[in-house]
């Protein structure tokens, strides 16, 4: 699922402020999803090569820009979450 600047704007309107917010967004999904895909090849494969100790650090690391993102988003919107 791939989310769009529209997505999260209510008028249609696009300002760079939604904008680079919408790409912190996709960015943060992007790792999250990739760290999931490695880690979930890693254990089908013979090799464990991620250890579950990187895994939850990357994803807590994703974790917190997202968190951060919304933060921000809600900020710029003034919406309480």
């Amino acid at each position: 699922m791939t989310a769009k600047v529209n997505d999260f704007v209510d008028d249609g309107q696009m300002f760079i402020e939604d904008e680079a917010i919408v790409n912190q967004f996709l960015t943060a999904s992007s790792q999250l999803e990739r760290y999931t895909q490695e880690y979930q090849d890693a254990c089908l494969s013979s090799k464990q090569e991620i250890k579950p100790e990187e895994f939850c650090g990357q994803i807590v690391e994703c974790l917190r820009m997202i968190n951060d993102t919304l933060y921000d988003f809600s900020k710029y919107h003034k919406v309480q979450i």
